[in-house]
């Protein structure tokens, strides 16, 4: 069998994982353009200006961060108590990122609603780890 097949053979038996790598994977890049030095300030309301300054936005892209990565090292290792952490983190995650987006943009432009379907899909796949123990 070669490497494709088996790398395919590996998804298909996993596809929640496959899931949860794929949201975790866009986490990570979230996290890593908020603390990175190309993240370009544009805030036009009073929070977020708040939200823009340096020690903030580095603190929250440093939570995304570890989120992603904590739900990424438990799905590639297949440790549960790592993936479920890394779940329950990323649910916080996208959970912060839609009340941001409540906060500073508000409801009427529907920007928040793709984060909020993030943090449900999230809170199903960590209550079926931990529900399935």
């Amino acid at each position: 069998m070669s490497r494709i097949s088996t790398a395919l053979v590996k998804l298909f038996k996993h596809p929640l994982i496959v899931v949860e790598v794929i949201i975790a994977a866009g986490l990570l890049v979230s996290g890593l353009y908020a603390v990175g030095p190309w993240y370009v300030t544009s805030a036009t309301t009073p929070i977020g200006q708040a939200i823009d300054s340096a020690g903030v936005r580095m603190a929250i892209g440093g939570f995304y961060t570890i989120s992603a990565a904590t739900s990424l090292w438990g799905a590639f290792k297949f440790q549960d108590e790592n993936r479920s952490i890394g779940l329950f983190l990323m649910f916080l995650s996208y959970s912060f990122m839609t009340i941001l987006r409540w906060m500073a943009i508000g409801f009427v432009p529907l920007t928040w609603v793709f984060s909020l379907t993030l943090a449900l899909i999230v809170a199903f796949l960590y209550f079926r780890i931990r529900l399935l123990k």
